[in-house]
């Protein structure tokens, strides 16, 4: 079998290198390069370092622009310290608009990001405290009594809302 060499031009761009290749690429060398977000509905947060300041809005940008759910990238500019545990944030790319909605344990959310703690790293958490309640309401169903579920801490309703819908008394 011949085997002949022919010469082949591949051009990679912008749009085919990931978020981590760009900013490689672009940001000097010792600056971190920020390898994770959170997501909530459009919104990707950040929390950055002092190092990546001077390059927020770049990395934004780029952010933005690899992500298609993406609309608006913030940045944390402080710590959470209301009683609602919110915290002061910037807009580093896209449009201002913070009312997101999303979907968590057959539960659609509307809120606004900014008014609101909303951590979707919990999504876990809250899906497992949902299905042990939702057993224990099953057994209690079954011994003929109610399962009463009080969340004085309720915020948003990622426990509440599920439960709720599940015909737990909430």
């Amino acid at each position: 079998m011949k085997a002949e060499v022919v010469p082949y031009s591949l051009t990679v761009g912008y749009e085919h290198l990931a978020v981590e290749d760009v900013l490689t690429k672009i940001l000097p060398e010792g600056v971190e390069i920020p390898s994770s977000f959170e997501q909530a509905g459009h919104i990707a947060h950040l929390n950055l370092r002092s190092e990546s300041i001077p390059y927020k809005h770049l990395i934004g940008q780029v952010i933005l622009d690899k992500n298609p759910g993406i609309r608006t990238v913030v940045n944390k500019l402080g710590n959470i310290a209301t009683e609602f545990r919110t915290f002061p944030m910037e807009l580093l790319a896209g449009v201002e608009e913070y009312v997101v909605t999303l979907k968590e344990s057959n539960a659609n959310f509307t809120f606004n990001f900014c008014n609101v703690y909303w951590n979707s790293r919990l999504q876990t958490e809250h899906h497992r405290l949902v299905d042990f309640i939702g057993v224990d309401r099953k057994k209690k169903q079954a011994a003929g009594q109610t399962t009463v579920v009080a969340d004085m801490m309720a915020g948003v309703g990622p426990f509440a809302v599920p439960l709720a819908m599940e015909d737990t008394r909430v």
